[in-house]
């Protein structure tokens, strides 16, 4: 949806191609709470298709969608499915702060380096360096250990409490196949361990 476009004249066009069969779920993406919560409320009141779907970047770094869009997709019947699950790279443990990628997202070229500035901070760095240390000790990666706190320990229903499989879910990017079978088997796994949780506090 485009901000100089009333929500309304949108839904209303995407309403039309889903009578049509052009879709089978609407998604929302990156939207703040206060907006999920009028675009539910104009489709209700108009009788048009209501999202299903919302997709936000959430990892164990950055946890700013708990607090208000997590509880109004619940609210509303809006699974939730995330992106950036080790933080566009940065859970690898591969960057630090002083590092100057020539190419990629954290290059200076890549939208004028906007995503550097916004990643590249001592806290960020710090967290990061701390659950690695608390991985290190049980022989994980700091990757295994982000994706498994988000099927374990996030506020995600990735499953329901008898165990049935739940509506939320995790989209990964990998670069190879090993990146690939390591993730799904990492997706796979039981709760982390415990002296990893603290690490998780800390919210980008």
């Amino acid at each position: 949806m485009l901000p100089s476009v009333p929500f309304a004249e949108t839904l209303e066009a995407m309403d039309k191609l889903y009578k049509a069969g052009k879709f089978k779920r609407l998604c929302l993406s990156n939207f703040t709470s206060f907006e999920v919560t009028e675009v539910v409320m104009t489709c209700k009141y108009n009788g048009w298709v209501r999202p299903t779907i919302y997709q936000g970047i959430y990892n164990c770094m950055q946890r700013g969608i708990e607090t208000e869009l997590i509880p109004a997709c619940n609210r509303y019947g809006l699974d939730v499915v995330v992106y950036s699950p080790i933080a566009g790279g940065l859970l690898s443990g591969k960057h630090d702060k002083e590092s100057r990628p020539e190419e990629g997202r954290f290059s200076d070229k890549f939208l004028k380096g906007v995503l550097r500035e916004k990643y590249f901070k001592n806290g960020f760095f710090e967290a990061i360096n701390e659950l690695k240390e608390a991985a290190a000790k049980h022989g994980l990666s700091t990757i295994e250990v982000a994706l498994r706190w988000l099927v374990h320990h996030s506020k995600l229903k990735i499953f329901n409490e008898d165990g049935s499989r739940g509506g939320d879910g995790i989209i990964t990017g990998v670069s190879n196949l090993k990146h690939l079978d390591d993730n799904l088997d990492y997706l796979e796994k039981a709760p982390s361990h415990r002296i990893c949780w603290r690490c998780w506090t800390r919210r980008g």
